[in-house]
């Protein structure tokens, strides 16, 4: 095996090639936003404007509304509950986001308060409008509601939590070949999960999603909460995922603003603890380059052969195809902060779009391609059409 030896001169081009990778990667990554109204959450009266803060979250706390706001004594009984098993649900979240260091590890490194901002979902979850979706269809469970409670209790279900569990070490390991493995084994699985009816994406809001594992009935208790848990937990991991993204974006114009902030191992950091962010840093592997992108997910001082190095170039692509797959799956549409900055980099979401299907590619021409690449491309697209 050839390795590499860092002489001083080696050291200089992988630190190089880091660093220019770091501030494209944060460069594209900055002039992104998360549209909140797509957040799925639309029909809860959120008190903030798009783009908010945490903890702007809400005005006043939807639990206040719970059932007993609800009119009627049987209301009032259902909507009782039917909070009290969400909340038994909730538990189980909590337990799963304590014991995930990396996303605490996240969290800190982007100053976002966990426990706060899962008391907010929290409310969300147990607020009125969602109650109010669950509470006609009580009588289909009421039933088998003792056998449900209990099954809560022993349940024990695999989420989008123990996956990003999983693949952090990978990802954050400094060999470039185990962390692009590690992140597009993560990506082929949560969109394999995306696919469930059962679990949350984007396109869906919690209520309706909880309604619809409500009115199809208790064929079976293990099932039914099965189902339950996928939706609420896959619910929790996906917004909080959505926040991550948008405080990381933030910390990139920050950073680039400010011409100092993150460092390599802080944005390799990120990419470990939110996916969504990972996703979209390989989705614009073509601006980044894939070489670069190969040094940002190395640690220098790890012995790191030339043979794994152009390997890990070699499957950049294929990383790359199975990130924007896993965002499309999970519906999860970004925009750009102003316009002119969809000008200029609108393209990357293009082409991401176009790796996250399964159709014949069109090619895009990045904004710095030269004249001779403008040349090939329209005798390329002029060959297709006439010949």
């Amino acid at each position: 095996m050839n390795a590499i030896t860092l002489n001083t001169r080696e050291m200089q081009l992988l630190e190089q090639a880091q660093y220019d990778g770091l501030v494209r990667g944060m460069t594209a990554l900055s002039t992104l936003t998360f549209r909140w109204q797509d957040l799925a959450l639309q029909s809860l009266q959120l008190g903030t404007s798009a783009g908010g803060e945490v903890y702007g979250f809400v005005a006043e706390s939807p639990a206040d509304t719970v059932a007993g706001r609800i009119s009627g004594s049987s209301r009032d009984a259902a909507g009782d509950a039917i909070a009290f098993l969400l909340s038994k649900v909730w538990k189980k979240v909590e337990a799963k986001v304590a014991q995930n260091q990396t996303l605490q590890d996240v969290c800190r490194l982007l100053k976002i308060g966990l426990d706060s901002l899962l008391m907010v979902l929290k409310k969300f979850l147990v607020s009125r409008e969602v109650l109010g979706q669950l509470i006609p269809l009580y009588n289909v469970v009421k039933g088998s509601w003792g056998g449900i409670q209990l099954a809560i209790e022993a349940h024990g279900h695999r989420t989008a939590f123990e996956s990003l569990k999983d693949a952090a070490p990978l990802v954050g390991s400094g060999f470039p070949r185990v962390a692009l493995s590690g992140f597009r084994t993560y990506t082929m699985t949560e969109t394999i999960r995306a696919g469930v009816k059962s679990a949350y994406t984007f396109a869906k809001t919690i209520g309706s999603l909880l309604a619809q594992i409500f009115s199809a009935g208790v064929s079976s208790v293990l099932s039914f909460v099965a189902a339950l848990v996928e939706a609420i937990t896959s619910w929790a991991y996906s917004v909080i995922q959505a926040v991550l993204f948008d405080k990381a974006t933030k910390a990139c114009g920050t950073a680039m603003a400010s011409r100092e902030g993150l460092s390599v191992e802080e944005f390799r950091g990120i990419i470990k603890g939110c996916p969504f962010f990972g996703c979209f840093v390989f989705g614009a592997a073509n601006y980044i380059g894939h070489f670069n992108l190969t040094a940002l997910l190395s640690n220098p001082d790890n012995a790191i052969s030339s043979n794994q190095l152009s390997a890990s170039v070699a499957t950049i692509g294929e990383v790359q195809k199975s990130a924007c797959k896993y965002i499309a799956a999970s519906h999860f549409e970004v925009g750009f902060r102003d316009k002119a900055s969809e000008a200029q980099y609108g393209w990357i979401l293009k082409m991401m779009q176009g790796y996250a299907s399964d159709a014949p590619k069109s090619e895009f021409l990045t904004s710095d391609a030269t004249k001779w690449q403008r040349f090939k491309h329209k005798a390329k697209k002029f060959k297709r059409k006439h010949f």
